[in-house]
């Protein structure tokens, strides 16, 4: 079985909104190519990059296939070798705002899918997601999308006061009003979305009063997502300590002179739900336990003050923060599932239940090594991870390489090998199963940065955690 994903930026980090917190914004600082709008060749080549994939034979591209007396025949892909298995495909369309690439690109992105995938005669079915602040929703752009099955997954950080602390305009102005009035319009047309949330120190103090607002405005499929810290404050990818492999071995990767010489430093129950937006544009298994003109004119201040928030060594979710959340989340959901009868779906919760009913589970933060994301830039090149998508990590460009290439070649590999925890505690620490080192860009000398909150967690909730479980499960059967 294949599975193919890619986490597609059609405007790189160029956005409406100028949040505090944004790691995409201070990472594009160290990408050579500046931010603009992908062409339509160069999305019309994704689509052929993918669909090719799924090719036995790459160069048996329009349904031909060589009978028993050496005829060729061809009969619009019924007959085409495709690899064995069951396969599909899932876009998801992050930035930046990736509706400021308008409604004609996605017009566009639907073209191309269904001229790329026509073939397969329906053998690989393409689920499509968007990850969007709202608030350049038109009626057009949701009435495409919706009719189209896309999923939405809207970023909203709880009531104004707390969401406009640090989702705002670039004058200052908070952009609370003008996503509830996206949400409005997502269900006008019957959209299926879900609810993102950045966790920092501020959701926190408030999170009884977040958890609450969710639910009065009746979002039950919400993503909590631990703020990132700048990339230059990060310790360095496991990759980055051995010798530099080369992104394709059998083809140079045309490299500019980087912004900086640094190494590593710096969002239902449908088919479409599965493949719901993630902050690290994962798929999730877990859903079974559900119940019922681009000119930056910015970025020269965005790096500014990118850098400034690094000298300072600000940090917007203190480790102390992330440890009261984990227990205070967990208590307002336990409580309304085991004395309310409500099911609040938790992103990272329904992961730890999964887990412990050993069922497997997708989300990379949580499955103790890297994969490949196929992190595909508006400029056609290719990374393995949108928390690294940075020069030094490039793994090829569409224009030149197939998919297959790019997975598979050298620094793909390193940067999946280098991920695995072989650190001795974790390896015999009794919440491993659960916490699986987390993801690897809050992992210094091989230990997630947030091991203490994690521990602090699973020692204080694992029976609740596993009477939830155990409740789901029954459920379930």
């Amino acid at each position: 079985m294949a599975h193919l994903q890619f986490l597609v930026k059609p405007v790189s980090s160029l956005c409406n909104l100028e949040c505090e917190y944004c790691f995409y914004l201070d990472l594009a600082t160290h990408q050579h190519d500046k931010p603009r709008k992908m062409t339509r060749e160069v999305l019309s080549l994704l689509m052929d990059r993918a669909a090719e994939y799924f090719i036995q034979d790459p160069n048996d591209k329009d349904g031909t296939e060589v009978t028993a007396n050496g005829a060729a025949t061809a009969d619009n892909g019924s007959n085409l070798k495709i690899i064995d298995g069951e396969h599909s495909v899932s876009f998801l369309f992050q930035g930046g705002e990736p509706t400021l690439a308008g409604v004609e690109f996605f017009k566009a992105v639907i073209e191309e899918q269904q001229r790329a995938f026509a073939k397969f005669n329906g053998r690989v079915p393409v689920f499509n997601s968007i990850q969007t602040n709202a608030c350049r929703l038109s009626e057009e752009l949701v009435s495409l999308l919706s009719a189209n099955h896309f999923f939405f997954g809207v970023s909203l950080d709880g009531p104004a006061h707390v969401h406009d602390a640090m989702r705002f305009y670039k004058n200052g102005r908070g952009s609370f009003d003008e996503v509830m009035k996206g949400i409005e319009l997502l269900r006008r047309y019957h959209a299926e979305f879900n609810i993102l949330c950045v966790v920092t120190d501020i959701v926190v103090k408030h999170i009884a009063e977040v958890y609450a607002f969710y639910k009065d405005h009746g979002f039950y499929n919400i993503q909590f997502i631990a703020c990132l810290d700048a990339f230059a404050t990060m310790p360095p990818h496991p990759c980055t300590t051995d010798p530099k492999p080369s992104a394709i071995p059998f083809k140079a990767v045309e490299q500019a002179e980087h912004y900086h010489d640094c190494s590593c430093a710096s969002n239902s129950s449908s088919d479409a739900a599965d493949h719901a937006p993630h902050s690290c544009g994962c798929t999730d298994n877990a859903t079974a336990l559900r119940v019922a003109s681009n000119t930056p004119a910015s970025c020269a201040s965005d790096a500014a003050k990118d850098a400034s928030a690094v000298s300072d060594g600000k940090r917007f979710l203190s480790d102390e923060a992330y440890s009261e959340f984990l227990v205070k989340v967990f208590d307002l959901f336990y409580d309304d599932l085991i004395n309310k009868g409500e099911y609040v779906s938790i992103r990272h919760i329904e992961n730890y239940i999964a887990l412990l009913l050993n069922m497997e589970i997708n989300a990379c933060n949580m499955t103790g090594v890297c994969r490949i994301q196929n992190v595909i830039e508006a400029s056609g090149k290719v990374y393995p991870c949108d928390f690294y998508a940075h020069d030094d990590f490039v793994l090829g460009d569409l224009k030149d390489n197939t998919l297959a290439q790019i997975m598979n070649c050298q620094r793909a590999q390193q940067f999946v090998n280098t991920s695995r925890i072989e650190n001795g505690s974790c390896l015999k620490c009794d919440y491993f199963k659960l916490c699986r080192g987390g993801c690897v860009r809050e992992r210094e000398n091989n230990v997630n940065i947030r091991c203490a909150a994690f521990k602090n967690f699973f020692a204080a909730r694992l029976p609740k955690l596993q009477h939830a479980a155990a409740i789901l499960s029954g459920m379930q059967g």
